[in-house]
């Protein structure tokens, strides 16, 4: 998209993008499990008791883990990052299966991801 060629609508984008979310995770429910949030978060941006326009940059970004924000047009990447639908849903599943370790489990996942990875995993 041309920077300069038209204004967004951030408010209709994020309504779009919250209700795609929802699809996508099965239900609000299901969407709150995944990103480690309270449903009643969603629930009011999805009802319109919360403007969706006044959602804190925190929730945002919980919400929407994709999420780039270039506030120039010279921040932008030479190639801007567009993770394809399978890096998406591989992401989603991962963080589903992430969510529901226990304590326990979730250290061990993470020094074997270290032990594997290690210095390899800087500088994404």
């Amino acid at each position: 998209m041309d920077i300069g060629a038209k204004k967004m609508d951030i408010g209709k984008y994020l309504r779009q993008s919250l209700k795609r979310a929802i699809k996508t995770a099965g239900n609000m429910k299901k969407l709150a499990e995944n990103r480690s949030m309270d449903y009643s978060t969603i629930n009011r941006f999805n009802s319109g008791s919360n403007a969706i326009e006044n959602m804190p940059v925190k929730t945002l970004i919980k919400l929407f883990p994709e999420l780039r924000i270039y506030c120039f047009t010279d921040d932008l990447p030479a190639e801007p990052y567009s993770p394809g639908i399978q890096d998406s849903d591989i992401l989603g599943e991962l963080a589903a299966t992430v969510h529901r370790l226990s304590p326990k489990e979730k250290l061990r996942l993470l020094s074997m991801v270290a032990r594997n990875f290690g210095e390899k995993t800087t500088g994404m």
